[in-house]
């Protein structure tokens, strides 16, 4: 399933939409297989737990296909089930929300609906700011840097239309522009613990051999 979704997101990336829909409907037969076999065993928590984020992941990877090729109304569909799901399994505020806003935010700007678009951009904004003042152990231990690294390429993206919309001297923006140094620093801090403990395991290695 992780490798559809990854395959998936390069071709994205690549404006190759055919091939990105192809492997997001094979992540889809295989999830629906799963699911099948699943119910036929019976009841898994840990399993439904992780078929229910593979669903979430889906859903969030459909929204943005179908944004890219500006069918707003299913991509709306998709996300509006991915919020859904994450804020049941993780919480409404938790960061892994940013990018459904981040598209949600997009489908508004597609349709000419300015004060959605603010909103749905603040909200993430609104997620970071949380997420920098209060991170609590268990974000700490699973948030990737590359997780944070998209948020800034978003965030900087949505930061250039409050630019232009509301102007560089505006609340939000200047609110933006902070949220983004901390981001950064944060990224830098990361950087820095896995450098850290790389030395701590080659020291440990080296320990483990001469002893």
């Amino acid at each position: 399933m992780p490798l559809y979704f990854e395959l998936a997101d390069g071709n994205l990336k690549l404006k190759k939409f055919q091939r990105a829909q192809e492997f997001l409907a094979s992540a889809d037969w295989t999830l629906e297989k799963h699911k099948s076999n699943e119910s036929d065993k019976g009841s898994n928590p840990e399993t439904d737990d992780l078929l229910s984020k593979f669903k979430s992941r889906l859903l969030r990877s459909w929204g943005s296909l179908f944004t890219e090729i500006q069918d707003f109304q299913e991509a709306k569909s998709s996300l509006t089930k991915n919020i859904y799901l994450e804020s049941v399994d993780r919480g409404p505020e938790h960061y892994s929300l940013s990018g459904s806003y981040y598209l949600m935010g997009n489908i508004f700007k597609g349709t000419g609906h300015k004060s959605e678009v603010l909103s749905f951009y603040n909200q993430m904004n609104l997620i970071w700011k949380k997420f920098l003042d209060d991170p609590n152990d268990r974000d700490l231990q699973n948030i990737k840097k590359v997780e944070v690294e998209q948020a800034c390429n978003e965030l900087n993206e949505v930061l250039s239309y409050i630019n232009n919309e509301l102007s560089e001297d505006s609340d939000m923006a200047g609110d933006l522009r902070q949220t983004l140094d901390r981001l950064y620093e944060f990224i830098i801090d990361m950087e820095k613990n896995q450098r850290l403990q790389g030395s701590k395991n080659n020291v440990n290695d080296f320990d483990d051999e001469y002893d």
